[in-house]
């Protein structure tokens, strides 16, 4: 495959939200700026139900080495209004509906919680606790290492630095 090279690079590029047809099947891609990445694809079925969320959803935590918080916060809002049954991360297990609605208020608090003058700890401890059995049980150590340093280097960080994401066109 990597001899490939170049055959394998997209003949395509995304970027914006669209409807496509491909072998046969009617697609909704979804495009978000700057949430996760500088440009985060996901994919709906309407057919099957099955939204295919790529990195806007990651566990054992959210991922925040190249993300805007703000902006990945807007784009679960998103998701959530897309009519899908299962979820399908781009980290972790498929989800249902219900655990996807545990996703967002996890995030949603995680981010409110770094936002604040909680100690960390407690910021770590309220995403195991609200993001509960999404987290699978050998993962826990992961999620807590993931998120000890998220929080220092990309949820508090100096505003210049942290906002740095978040700067350009959305």
């Amino acid at each position: 495959m990597i001899d490939a090279g170049p055959a394998l690079f997209p003949d395509e590029r995304i970027t914006a939200a669209a409807t496509r047809t491909i072998g046969g099947r009617t697609f909704r891609i979804g495009y978000e700026s700057r949430s996760v990445t500088a440009g985060d694809v996901w994919l709906f079925d309407p057919a099957t139900r099955v939204l295919a969320a790529g990195d806007l959803v990651t566990l054992p935590a959210p991922l925040f080495d190249t993300a805007c918080a703000p902006r990945w916060r807007a784009a679960l809002d998103r998701l959530a209004d897309v009519d899908f049954r299962v979820l399908v991360p781009g980290h972790g297990a498929p989800m249902r509906r219900e655990a996807f609605a545990t996703y967002r208020r996890a995030f949603d608090r995680l981010l409110d919680c770094a936002a604040g003058a909680q100690a960390k700890a407690d910021c770590v401890d309220g995403w195991m606790l609200d993001a509960g059995t999404l987290i699978p049980a050998g993962d826990a150590a992961l999620a807590r290492s993931l998120l000890d340093y998220y929080i220092d280097t990309k949820l508090r960080a100096d505003t210049a630095k942290a906002d740095a994401p978040c700067v350009g066109p959305a």
